[in-house]
């Protein structure tokens, strides 16, 4: 299951240090931020750790279903994410839920919104490039097992995966 781990990162807001409010009032306007006014992707990042690696189960069973050989370079190219945007009101086939087939319901996720680490080098270190500014900053955290990965199968769901998360902050100073 370790292939298919994702953590996203949402910036919900920002409340300048400069905000008037004071104690159970700024803390109030923290907790109601939302990603509500800025959902084009930019507050996004989604980290893929071992993004290129494959079972050899998942290549073979993947290739049975989608006809992709097991010696296709497919298998160390990141991944393409078509996010659901709509409400889908009919049955659609796995291999077409796509934005190419289906424009109404998928959007394609821009590739500078993932954070991708090769198998080869250390999985268990990311450092998020998400800057804060003097004030409050909410930002929300989403762990889980991608679907679409190929690595996703029925039978690794004898596995388990465990989420450590530690957070260490940096100061920089400011410009001039």
């Amino acid at each position: 299951m370790e292939n298919s781990a994702r953590i996203g990162f949402v910036q919900q807001g920002f409340i300048p240090i400069t905000d008037p409010r004071r104690d159970y009032a700024l803390a109030a306007a923290a907790q109601a931020l939302s990603y509500t006014t800025n959902n084009d992707g930019r507050n996004v990042i989604i980290w893929e750790p071992n993004y290129d690696a494959h079972t050899q189960f998942a290549k073979v069973e993947t290739s049975g279903f989608f006809g992709i050989p097991e010696t296709d370079p497919i298998w160390d190219d990141a991944i393409l994410y078509d996010g659901i945007f709509a409400d889908i009101i009919y049955p659609i086939l796995l291999n077409r839920n796509t934005s190419a087939y289906y424009p109404q319901y998928f959007k394609r996720i821009p590739e500078e919104r993932f954070v991708r680490t090769e198998k080869a080098a250390r999985t268990d270190i990311f450092e998020t490039p998400i800057l804060l500014e003097a004030g409050v900053t909410k930002i929300r955290i989403y762990l889980w097992v991608e679907g679409q990965d190929y690595d996703c199968q029925d039978s690794a769901s004898g596995s388990d995966i465990s989420f450590v998360l530690s957070f260490q902050g940096e100061s920089v100073a400011a410009g001039p």
